[in-house]
């Protein structure tokens, strides 16, 4: 056995002028031909492209000696529809599944188009409730922790079968252009109309949504929609242009209560439709231990949410990466950022919480900054050292996150990008100095494309993209690799490189 370690840029994609969609379904990529690899790193004409511009010069030179290609990370090859951008929660699925995996997206999308939603009895449940209901959620259409298009579904739904709720409306700005909010407000303000449902409130993504443990936001955030009496009673469309106007975006939305009989109270029922769990576990977890609300969720956000009234249950992945590491009894070592700990741990085992048999985890220390552009580097170095110390220790296989390019990718800020870039390119050097001391292969690749494109059609780019990524393979001798492969056949590949 050889033990490897996989680096994951997280938001690191390659901007390509054309490439052909490949149809992957997982299996090894190393092949016994000889390929010319996919031109990467070529002068880009495009001057948002902190992927091209920011790369530490050795970094791009570890491509022009070893082994590479590109995958793709967006639509069909991730098992989302086509052309949708990929997502750190898909991608690392992907990448620890070694095949296709189906999307909760297009799974629930499916079931309130063939109406096969009302075989489910916990939507039932909540449709038919006699308490007064609510629906929470993001409303946007990047389709990477909700869609506005679930939230239609639920209004028509609840009009077809003569019940109304208060939508609590949360606006995106990162997985879409910064003030896009106006654009799909307008759009459930009339979908609300039409179903005799009304807009209660709404808050920005940075309140609503925080993972890391910045609970004075999700405080705010609760307090305004529950027992709040403190209505503005001001226009929707009006307090969402006004923002706008005090150069507010739609991330930042400071959370306001619309009017006062759309507060939740004790004994409402509460349905919260996004259906990616971690950015919506800190404002579940008050409701289930604040209020006396009967909590709906889309889907699993958490498996100790023991009250919560689960829609879409979890279609865990069985036989995944780490699963079959720790059967033949390898040693595991995962390591992330507070931000993307668990895309290393539970996405990445397939949506499973709990730690396989010899795995270890640790979680470095997010910087405590507002928004990650002020330092872009964030704890690049100390998740270096702390692979590095998994591999002084001999993990047969170590898995680590760099979450800068993502996360800095989101903030718009270009030159916050390009220092992020070069930081965890720098950080990848790093570690080949250490793989190759300790005898490790090191596989480096992406999750999904951000930092490469941070201005399209002339205003800031947030979003992910729908670029592929790149899978570079180091200290493991003469190989070859196939160049229409997808996240899916990254696990595969590690299974062969490491001879098991």
């Amino acid at each position: 056995m050889k033990k490897l370690c996989l680096a994951i840029m997280d938001g690191y994609g390659i901007n390509e002028k054309n490439h052909k969609i490949a149809k992957v379904q997982g299996g090894s990529l190393l092949t016994g031909s000889k390929l010319s690899s996919p031109a990467i790193f070529q002068n880009s004409a495009d001057p948002s492209d902190a992927v091209c511009s920011a790369s530490n010069a050795d970094f791009i030179e570890l491509f022009n000696k070893n082994p590479y290609t590109l995958l793709e990370a967006s639509g069909e090859a991730v098992g989302l529809p086509k052309g949708q951008m990929g997502n750190s929660e898909v991608g690392h699925l992907n990448i620890g599944a070694g095949s296709v995996v189906m999307q909760d997206l297009l799974r629930i999308s499916s079931a309130f188009k063939d109406e096969s939603i009302m075989n489910n009895k916990n939507f039932v449940q909540f449709l038919n409730s006699k308490s007064v209901k609510h629906i929470i959620g993001l409303v946007s259409n990047g389709n990477v922790h909700s869609s506005i298009e679930h939230a239609f579904y639920i209004l028509d739904y609840l009009n077809k079968h003569n019940q109304t709720a208060y939508v609590h409306i949360i606006t995106d700005g990162r997985d879409t252009p910064v003030n896009s909010g106006l654009k799909f407000a307008e759009q459930l303000y009339k979908k609300a109309k039409q179903c005799n449902c009304k807009i209660a409130s709404i808050s920005g993504r940075y309140y609503a949504m925080d993972r890391e443990q910045n609970l004075d936001r999700t405080k705010l955030y609760f307090d305004t929609i529950y027992n709040n009496n403190k209505a503005s009673d001001e226009d929707l469309l009006k307090y969402i242009s006004n923002c706008y106007e005090n150069n507010i975006t739609d991330e930042f939305i400071k959370p306001q209560l619309l009017c006062n009989d759309g507060s939740i109270k004790d004994g409402d029922s509460v349905l919260f439709f996004n259906f990616r769990a971690d950015r919506v576990r800190q404002i579940t977890q008050m409701f289930l231990e604040k209020t006396k609300c009967n909590v709906f969720t889309m889907t699993e956000y958490k498996k100790e949410f023991k009250n919560a009234k689960i829609i879409f249950k979890a279609n865990y992945q069985k036989n995944t990466l780490s699963e079959i590491l720790s059967k033949k009894d390898v040693t595991q070592l995962k390591v992330a950022e507070f931000s993307k700990y668990a895309h290393v741990t539970y996405f990445l085992n397939g949506g499973i919480e709990k730690a396989f048999y010899g795995e270890d985890r640790v979680m470095c220390p997010m910087v405590d900054v507002p928004t990650f552009d002020k330092k872009p580097e964030m704890s690049a170095k100390n998740v270096t050292n702390e692979v590095i110390k998994g591999m002084q220790n001999n993990y047969g296989f170590i898995c680590v996150n760099y979450a800068n390019c993502d996360m800095v990718g989101h903030t718009g800020n270009l030159e916050a990008a390009k220092k992020a870039v070069n930081c965890v390119t720098s950080e990848i050097l790093r570690l080949y100095k250490e793989a190759v001391k300790n005898d490790y292969i090191l596989v480096v690749t992406a999750d999904h494309g951000n930092a490469e494109c941070m201005v399209k059609n002339e205003d800031i780019c947030t979003t992910h993209t729908t670029n592929r990524v790149p899978l570079l393979v180091l200290n493991a001798g003469k190989i070859n690799l196939k160049n229409n492969g997808g996240l899916s056949n990254i696990a595969p590949t590690i299974i062969e490189l490491m001879d098991l």
